[in-house]
């Protein structure tokens, strides 16, 4: 199995939490995304361009956060 999918499994298992852990669990598994991917929170047009899913995994858990 890939990096992105146990991320994503990650992220399915987390959301099941109830908050306020919830989110601070999705918090915390955006920064090791974030470590893992080496992008930066600039939005850089050509990272994301050659990464979407990886992009695009990590805006699904960014708007699931109830921040």
């Amino acid at each position: 199995m890939d990096k992105l999918n146990r991320f994503r499994i990650e992220y399915y298992k987390i959301d099941a939490m109830q908050e306020p852990q919830r989110t601070l669990q999705l918090s915390a598994l955006m920064d090791k995304i974030q470590q893992e991917y080496g992008f930066s929170l600039l939005n850089n047009q050509d990272y994301n361009e050659n990464n979407v899913a990886v992009m695009a995994l990590y805006r699904e858990i960014s708007t699931a956060r109830n921040i």
